[in-house]
């Protein structure tokens, strides 16, 4: 089970959400090619919503590196993506009451990699999902976008994703309403309401495992300034510039986490 080897970690200090960053560009830049690298020359993909969301990733509990991040776009955001890219209903357009509603997002998972990826210089630090643990790390993460929206009130969430993983989702028992027509958008995908609560009940009742994990509540998440920072591999922090467009030294990435871990244990990051 998704427990016994993965734990989901909110964002919430500077050396999470820098892994966060840099798990996003990986998968947008360098396995998917979504995004350009060349635009985000410390390794971290970023965009205007991350100022107004909650972000998280996904950890290896044995040996502490990150697999898989996602974010939650909270309503207190000027516009959502789906609402920027004008691919929603004008049926739709204020259906939803505003405060407790969300947005799903930079849904990664970084996979099996293949052999160049290992000696690429922002690769150190990061680990992969084996391929029968996939659904595993997707239900993990689900859970907590459950657990943590419903927490603060949130009931939906737009999401935008491709038809294929829309099934996967109902599969697994996600309660998806389609709230605008398919449309190009790194490929051709279609903009979908999450209700979170019959969510979390219809996937309950299609799987005693699934119901199993969502029962236990109290590992959906927890907050990344609670791990002993000498927890976090240095590695992970290859995420900067020593100089303009250039890779971070592990001098550099050493220094960065003492900077980092005094931040957490003064309290200043949480």
């Amino acid at each position: 089970m998704f427990d016994d080897f993965y734990e989901v970690v909110l964002a919430d200090n500077s050396a999470c959400r820098a892994i966060h960053y840099r798990i996003r560009f990986h998968v947008y830049c360098v396995e998917r090619g979504y995004e350009d690298p060349a635009a985000f020359p410390s390794g971290q993909e970023r965009d205007a919503w991350d100022d107004d969301a909650v972000h998280f990733v996904v950890r290896e509990r044995q040996s502490g590196r990150c697999v898989a991040a996602m974010r939650l776009v909270l309503p207190r955001a000027v516009d959502f993506p789906v609402e920027r890219l004008g691919c929603l209903w004008p049926t739709e357009a204020n259906r939803l009451r505003r405060r407790k509603c969300g947005e799903i997002s930079r849904i990664c998972v970084i996979r099996s990699p293949a052999s160049w990826m290992y000696h690429n210089p922002l690769a150190p630090g990061l680990g992969h999902v084996p391929k029968g643990r996939e659904f595993e790390v997707l239900l993990g993460m689900l859970r907590a976008i459950w657990a943590h929206g419903l927490g603060r009130g949130i009931e939906h969430c737009y999401l935008i994703v491709t038809e294929p993983f829309a099934r996967l989702l109902r599969r697994f028992g996600v309660a998806l309403r389609p709230v605008g027509d398919p449309f190009a958008h790194r490929g051709t995908r279609t903009p979908y309401v999450v209700d979170l609560r019959e969510s979390g009940r219809l996937m309950c009742r299609r799987s005693p495992a699934v119901h199993a994990l969502f029962a236990r509540e109290t590992l959906a998440w927890r907050r990344g300034s609670a791990i002993d920072p000498d927890a976090i591999d240095p590695d992970s922090l290859l995420i900067g510039s020593d100089g303009p467009g250039g890779p971070l030294s592990r001098q550099g990435a050493r220094a960065t986490y003492e900077t980092v871990s005094q931040t957490v244990r003064s309290g200043e990051g949480k």
